[in-house]
């Protein structure tokens, strides 16, 4: 292992295992990490998506009424009635 200036160090096994061994706290402060990004943007996009949802569901409503609408034209009878 090399210092700062590039001069050779002398790492005993027991310094080498210590530096090398990954403790709880470092992979738990790495998941807070990933996870805090992610929850952000997952906040932004549910906004988003749940607007879009909420335009499709009326846009679906609005053409089932539509195509009702005409259809029940189509088949109602219209009688006139005149008096002599």
């Amino acid at each position: 292992m090399l210092d700062v200036t590039g001069k050779e160090l002398e790492v005993t096994a027991d310094q080498a295992d210590d530096a090398d061994r990954v403790t709880r706290e470092d992979i738990q402060q790495r998941a807070r990490e990933v996870v805090g990004g992610v929850g952000s943007e997952a906040t932004k996009f549910r906004q988003v998506g749940v607007a879009v949802a909420v335009g499709v569901g009326v846009a679906v409503v609005l053409a089932v009424y539509m195509l009702g609408r005409s259809k029940g034209r189509k088949r109602t009878t219209i009688v006139e009635v005149i008096r002599v």
